[in-house]
């Protein structure tokens, strides 16, 4: 039996994967900010490169939308779901 693989080598495997597939991956923190981008979420929001997204808040690249328009923020808000 070979060694037991290290956290590192799944942390490494598990980027390929996200860097290969044609989704959209965007990793953020707590805060919103973004702390991984794949490649195909750097073509879907125009940025180019993954690491142009790395550091920018999520709400400002994915400028969320309701059916009608409104942001989700102030869909938020008419509905009283806001804090």
């Amino acid at each position: 039996m070979g060694a037991v693989p290290s956290h590192a080598d799944y942390s490494g495997l598990a980027e390929t994967a996200l860097n290969a597939i044609t989704d959209g991956v965007l990793i953020i923190d707590e805060t919103g900010v973004i702390k991984f981008a794949n490649p195909a979420a750097a073509r879907m929001t125009g940025y180019g490169d993954p690491s142009n997204l790395v550091g920018l808040s999520y709400q400002l690249v994915m400028k969320l939308e309701t059916l009608d328009g409104a942001t989700v923020e102030e869909a938020s808000r008419r509905s009283g779901f806001s804090s």
